[in-house]
């Protein structure tokens, strides 16, 4: 080659030895040049691959007949590279096995690595390997849940204590026994969430984004529907309901076990919003949106509770769930759209024959 850097002209970057040549400037001038992202890479070409007809005609008959398409050929005729093909025209993982002379058929089942084995059993680093991608795997999006669920009990066990502080332990007595009362729905509650959640994140996962904003929505509005129907009946008997459960003294305190059975309509529209964003990975929005029911409470909760005792903590209870709810309920559908959207151009884009 010769001692300058200039680019060689086309065709001439690689010469013959004997008219001199410099490993190391011919690298240099290989560098310089815009080689595609696919050079080297199936997986990347599969995407300019452009297969011939006859190729196509007996791709579509093994796919219509179910039967398996055997390739043969010299090296370097596209056998591979039609494989790479199929898996990005169906979006299907390639799975790719290299036959040698001493090949069987039970090496497609498993490949075993004797000597990694060996050294992973007598040093143990398997399992510290382990543990550490798991723990970095779950950290990302765990670290959001734990936190989400601490500023949500925060939110809701804040309020006897605020009560026992500014009025004494009689008003946070009569907001316990409103709880316990209240509880008879609430068993109920649980029972639906514990199928609920998991519903949630499997219909994303099998579906897709819009499945899942079909379901999760239909069911925050039977969800609350039926609760509304439950806690209508505890609205209606409160007074009776206190009396029978914890005495007499308790008969007048039916109005904060309605207000908190009203309360729990939106608890359970709540619930559905928030179990939608867990499932598209973004608890973190649910974390910020508790920040608004402990806002409430540290604001308009305290002077409520302040005035009006152990009925003001209803209404700020009520409110914190009704104004949490409509947040999660908003956001979802925000961080929704652009995945059905992405989802229906997929399904939109033509197919090649």
């Amino acid at each position: 080659m010769p001692d300058s850097d200039q680019a060689p002209p086309p065709f001439d970057l690689v010469r013959r030895p004997d008219k001199g040549h410099n490993t190391r400037q011919a690298l240099r001038l290989l560098s310089r040049l815009d080689l595609p992202s696919s050079f080297g890479n199936h997986k990347q070409a599969a995407v300019h691959y452009k297969p011939s007809d006859e190729l196509l005609t007996a791709i579509n008959m093994a796919i219509h007949v179910g039967a398996p398409l055997l390739l043969t050929g010299e090296p370097g005729t596209g056998k591979t590279q039609a494989a790479d093909f199929i898996g990005n025209f169906f979006g299907i993982l390639v799975f790719k096995f290299q036959v040698k002379s001493t090949s069987i058929a039970d090496d497609l089942k498993y490949d075993f690595d004797a000597v990694g084995y060996l050294h992973w059993a007598q040093t143990g680093d398997h399992q510290d390997n382990r543990a550490r991608r798991d723990f970095q795997l779950n950290w990302s999006m765990g670290k959001w849940l734990f936190a989400s669920g601490l500023l949500w009990a925060l939110g809701i066990h804040a309020y006897p204590w605020i009560l026992a502080a500014l009025h004494g332990a009689e008003a946070a007595g009569i907001w316990g026994a409103c709880l316990g009362a209240l509880s008879l729905v609430v068993v109920v509650q649980g029972g639906v969430t514990n199928w609920l959640g998991p519903k949630i994140a499997i219909t994303y996962a099998r579906e897709g984004a819009a499945p899942l904003r079909r379901f999760v929505f239909r069911a925050a509005a039977g969800f609350a529907a039926a609760l509304a129907v439950l806690c209508s009946v505890l609205m209606l008997f409160a007074d009776r309901i206190l009396a029978a459960l914890y005495g007499e003294i308790y008969a007048s305190s039916g109005i904060v076990l309605a207000i908190m059975a009203v309360g729990v309509i939106p608890r359970g529209a709540a619930f559905c919003f928030s179990r939608g964003l867990f499932a598209i990975e973004r608890a973190d929005v649910d974390f910020w949106i508790n920040l608004i029911s402990l806002a409430i409470l540290a604001t308009f909760g305290v002077w409520a509770i302040s005035v009006h005792g152990a009925a003001g903590a209803a209404v700020a209870l009520l409110a914190s769930h009704t104004i949490a709810s409509a947040a999660r309920g908003i956001a979802l559908a925000v961080l929704l759209h652009p995945l059905v959207a992405a989802d229906r151009a997929e399904h939109a884009r033509p197919k090649q024959p």
